[in-house]
């Protein structure tokens, strides 16, 4: 046995614990820059933006060729609408004002998408204030799917 056996049973783990100590710094100071920019209380005119851009990303789905992954796009459009109605803080600045825009966009990519219709349609109704809006997406979207009486009773 050379001299230098028992040194990689020391150098190894002490490179590793190295590693990870500076991976993990490094990921630690960018957490604390990204919650210092998120504890910052945004003003309206950039809650204002955020939502001019969030409605001309819809506009886009809605005329953006799918390739036959409408129920595809239809999912992901909801889960930017939780993430849009989750967002309290913009909300109490700039209103419930673009949830119809993400109903319609699901109803139009995949109508029978209907587990999600008591979400979207009480959102639409009761926070932007639009209930004919929902009955006519409805409407649009549950064409022939809605006749089922557990379907009706989900809706009702």
């Amino acid at each position: 046995m050379s001299r230098f056996y028992y040194l990689k049973y020391i150098i190894t783990p002490f490179v590793g614990v190295l590693l990870f100590s500076t991976i993990a710094f490094i990921q630690f100071s960018r957490f604390e820059q990204l919650n210092a920019l998120t504890n910052d209380i945004q003003s309206k005119e950039y809650y204002l933006r955020e939502e001019l851009k969030i409605k001309s990303s819809l506009s886009l789905l809605r005329r953006l060729p799918t390739l036959g992954f409408d129920n595809l796009i239809a999912d992901w459009t909801f889960l930017r609408f939780l993430q849009y109605f989750g967002d309290q803080e913009a909300r109490s600045q700039t209103g419930y004002q673009v949830n119809p825009d993400f109903f319609e966009v699901i109803v139009d990519r995949d109508p029978n998408f209907i587990k999600m219709y008591p979400y979207l349609s009480s959102t639409v109704t009761l926070y932007s204030g639009q209930p004919q809006k929902t009955i006519s997406l409805i409407r649009k979207g549950g064409t022939g799917s809605l006749t089922g009486d557990k379907t009706t009773q989900t809706l009702a």
